[in-house]
């Protein structure tokens, strides 16, 4: 699906568009947020709607994962050590299961 970019005056297929609520992510940049707040709808509701969509489609993970610039060999460090958990988990895992 494409959609028409206002800052480029160009039609690109990066931009993604989430049906129900008024989001435009852009090359992971959020350009545009919003919720169509319904008639007579109360301000705690609509908000909760926007954080929860926000929630779901991971922006608010993304955004406190980008807080700080994480130099290259720390992510590099970081994926490893996560992988190596998963391993370990996996091995833990196997183990249990041939114990009973």
């Amino acid at each position: 699906m494409r959609f028409f970019c206002p800052l480029d005056g160009i039609y690109n297929y990066r931009y993604i568009w989430l049906s129900k609520f008024e989001f435009l992510i852009i090359n992971q940049r959020i350009i545009v947020i919003g919720v169509i707040v319904k008639s007579n709808e109360p301000f705690e509701r609509a908000l909760k709607r926007f954080t929860k969509s926000c929630e779901k489609n991971g922006i608010i993970s993304d955004v406190k994962k980008r807080q700080r610039f994480e130099k290259p060999s720390e992510e590099k460090k970081r994926i490893e050590t996560a992988a190596r958990r998963k391993r370990l988990k996996e091995i833990a895992d196997q183990n249990r299961k041939r114990l009973y």
